[in-house]
């Protein structure tokens, strides 16, 4: 819950610093408080929904007739996708094929809310619902079911395709956040004002990035040489950080930098692709 608040608050904040319209993906924004703000300042997101809430209510008090996963599960498909995703144990990537269903929603204030306790925003939100649920999964493997709400359009069945590929992607997301907190450190900085942490922070997600592409680009092609990847400065730099270069020659010092760099780069592969529980 406090999380929750958090990302509103995030929300609120971005928007009056910049006039970039972000998409949220965080699975913890599934709360009307969230959708209500996003509205309000004009911020896209698309959420997987946590929950199995009541939907499409005339009022605010009205008894819960429909539910969100009930109505989307009790419609036929629109279409299917095959989507590559991440998966947990030894192998990380497999494609699942995906049934997908969307519908326009509407989201109403939670019942305990009042107009005296809460103030008088309490608007029905209006959203778009789409399930994209694995029918036929393999065997011995849980089948893949996300629920997400979006107030972008979706009026067709690419449009739903659209979103349900974005969210795919989220995985890259905690990868990169992953590198920046164990790769580079970040939490450990000890800086004195909010300000130098902001700039250490930019300044250690240019390194995050690039550590990050560089175990995507492992994952992708494992045999590729470092100096495919690095520029002259950039490895001259490399080879005169290795101590146990000095007094050899250059192409022995360059054969030994990138023995170096692959051991460093495998153990932030490791690290980088952590498995992960109910990543499905």
């Amino acid at each position: 819950m406090v999380l929750s608040y958090s990302w509103c608050r995030a929300g609120r904040n971005l928007q009056l610093q910049s006039s970039v319209r972000l998409s949220y993906y965080f699975i913890e924004c599934d709360r009307y408080e969230f959708y209500r703000d996003c509205a309000d300042l004009g911020q896209n997101y698309v959420i997987r929904a946590a929950r199995n809430r009541a939907i499409n209510k005339q009022y605010r008090r009205e008894l819960a007739s429909v539910k969100l996963f009930d109505l989307l599960e009790s419609n036929r498909a629109q279409g299917k996708i095959d989507l590559s995703i991440q998966v947990n144990g030894k192998r990380k990537f497999r494609t699942a094929t995906l049934s997908i269903i969307c519908a326009p929603v509407s989201v109403p204030p939670p019942p305990n809310k009042t107009v005296k306790k809460d103030g008088p925003n309490l608007p029905m939100i209006s959203l778009n619902a789409i399930i994209a649920v694995e029918r036929n999964p393999p065997k011995n493997k849980e089948p893949l079911l996300w629920v997400l709400l979006t107030n972008m359009d979706v009026t067709n069945l690419d449009q739903a395709v659209e979103k349900v590929e974005w969210y795919s992607k989220r995985w890259n997301i905690e990868t990169f956040h992953t590198v920046l907190k164990f790769g580079c450190g970040v939490e450990k900085a000890q800086l004195r004002t909010a300000q130098a942490l902001k700039n250490y922070v930019i300044m250690t997600s240019v390194v995050a990035w690039r550590i990050f592409w560089l175990s995507q680009l492992r994952e992708e092609s494992g045999e590729s040489h470092c100096n495919e990847i690095l520029s002259k400065t950039a490895m001259a730099f490399a080879i005169s950080e290795v101590p146990e270069n000095k007094g050899i020659t250059e192409r022995a010092a360059k054969r030994r930098t990138s023995a170096c760099m692959d051991c460093k780069a495998r153990r932030l592969h490791r690290t980088s692709y952590r498995p992960t529980t109910g990543s499905d």
